[in-house]
């Protein structure tokens, strides 16, 4: 059939389309045209001329060492002949000869630029500093691969993506909300919460491992001196919120007992012990029926901002959290709820985690939360690409927590990673099943690994300039996607 095609078209006069530039003249040459179209837009093309791009630059700096280390060795050659030959010239001793000899030694010629490209175009795994090896920047040329117990897991997301971009359009978000995430260069991880699609690729177990490996490279930036919570410390809190239903002391009281035990505890711990206090005097007495009169701004100030405040703002760190409902500077295409914030003397700062809030109520639709999940995935990627620092994220689904970190692995890929979710209680009647050690321990583990691992940075990027990330916007994720809405449709994410 190529063939008939080949002779049809060459033995027919080339007439071209003046807009759409088809070979008039050939019945095939439209669906030619087509299947072209909808292929150089496909992730798999362009990642495919990426390739080609990277080979063809590897070749010429290959070409490049070649030429110097030819030179270098030719040089080097001569030198030692020529300082042969006067050594076998007893009776003449020429010190100016011997001294220009010494001050050519080949090894003060060596570039340093030229030692690090040479050892880069040998191997690809090197840990030898280059110009196609970038650890934090944006570059085309990036070759490190993020290697776990001998698998690839760079080259495994490299096909998983391949498979995502073959699903076809539009996509139903609550099914493969975790492959358009990948569209998106990110790695949604948690626990017992991956895609079929995904599992097909990594594999479970190592789904799992790369889960544990992403918390432990979070909890080594901890240093060893942060405590945990003590049986003692949760008894201790434990006995002033029984006062509480015992009608011994008034909320009000209670949260005055829980700041005292606060401030002689670690600096984080007492975060934790201060928000809980903070929301005895917020709460209300007994849980409201009508929860679907609770928007999202209730939601926010009555039952949230008194926990977020205390374990993730601190003004005398300048660090605040503040819910703008403007758009985002990092990514315009978003409207985040919550941004947490440094302040560098009157003005904003970088930006440390984003936040995304729904009541929960009937309003509130798996496709909804995904829509939530895709925008602060994508905020939280282009301001760690941005800050070059992990990004903390939380997502509010009625009374349900969720904690995410967002970290950059290699170019163009990234992992969110859940850290912890709580049940966060919706009055004091429930305060005692909230307080429990291991919610302390969730609470204190969250606050920890912001403090010191997306605000405590060596060189914080506190530069004002827009992200330039050359992943998928917001605007073209949303676009593959399916706007109809069903109740029953499966999702890998566990939202309740």
């Amino acid at each position: 059939m190529g063939c008939l095609t080949a002779l049809y078209i060459t033995s027919t006069p080339r007439r071209f389309h003046p807009k759409t530039g088809v070979l008039q003249g050939s019945i095939l040459s439209p669906y030619l045209y087509s299947v072209y179209s909808h292929t150089k837009l496909t992730l798999h093309c362009i990642e495919f001329w990426k390739e080609q791009k990277r080979v063809d630059a590897l070749l010429e700096a290959d070409s490049n060492c070649s030429d110097v280390i030819n030179k270098f060795l030719v040089k080097n050659s001569e030198e030692v002949l020529a300082s042969a030959e006067n050594f076998h010239k007893p009776a003449i001793k020429d010190t100016t000869t011997s001294s220009s000899a010494t001050k050519e030694t080949p090894t003060s010629e060596i570039p340093t630029s030229v030692t690090s490209e040479t050892s880069t175009s040998g191997t690809v795994t090197t840990t030898t500093p280059s110009a196609f090896t970038i650890d934090s920047s944006n570059n085309e040329l990036d070759l490190k691969h993020y290697m776990l117990g001998g698998s690839d897991i760079t080259a495994l997301f490299r096909q998983y993506q391949n498979r995502a971009d073959k699903i076809l359009r539009p996509i139903i978000l609550e099914t493969y909300v975790q492959e358009l995430l990948a569209l998106g260069d990110v790695l949604f991880l948690a626990k017992n919460q991956h895609s079929n699609i995904k599992t097909s690729f990594f594999s479970e177990e190592l789904l799992d491992k790369l889960l544990d490996n992403q918390n432990q490279v979070l909890l080594n930036k901890i240093p060893d001196t942060c405590p945990d919570f003590t049986t003692e410390d949760y008894m201790t809190v434990l006995k002033v919120l029984n006062s509480i239903d015992q009608n011994i002391i008034t909320p009000k009281q209670a949260k005055l007992e829980l700041l005292t035990l606060a401030a002689g505890m670690d600096s984080l711990k007492g975060n934790v012990i201060e928000g809980i206090g903070d929301l005895l005097t917020k709460l209300p007495l007994d849980s409201i029926v009508e929860k679907n009169k609770i928007g999202e701004v209730d939601i926010q100030t009555r039952y949230y901002e008194p926990l977020l405040l205390a374990i993730l703002a601190d003004t005398t760190k300048k660090v605040i959290l503040r819910w703008p409902n403007k758009m985002d500077e990092i990514v315009p295409e978003i409207r985040p709820d919550a941004i947490i914030s440094t302040l560098v003397q009157l003005k904003f700062g970088r930006h440390l985690g984003y936040g995304e809030v729904k009541p929960g109520d009937d309003s509130t639709t798996t496709q909804s939360l995904c829509v939530d999940t895709l925008k602060l995935t994508v905020l939280s990627r282009n301001t760690s690409l941005k800050n070059e620092h992990p990004i903390l994220a939380f997502q509010v689904n009625g009374f349900q927590l969720i904690f995410y970190v967002t970290q950059r692995i290699h170019h163009r890929f990234y992992t969110m990673i859940e850290i912890g979710r709580v049940k966060v209680l919706d009055s004091l009647l429930s305060i005692q099943s909230f307080a429990t050690l291991k919610n302390l321990q969730i609470l204190l583990r969250v606050a920890q690994i912001f403090w010191h691992c997306c605000h405590s940075v060596p060189f914080p990027n506190d530069s004002p300039l827009l992200s330039h990330s050359s992943s998928l916007d917001i605007a073209t994720l949303l676009n593959m996607t399916n706007s109809s809405n069903f109740k029953y449709r499966n999702c890998p994410i566990q939202y309740y």
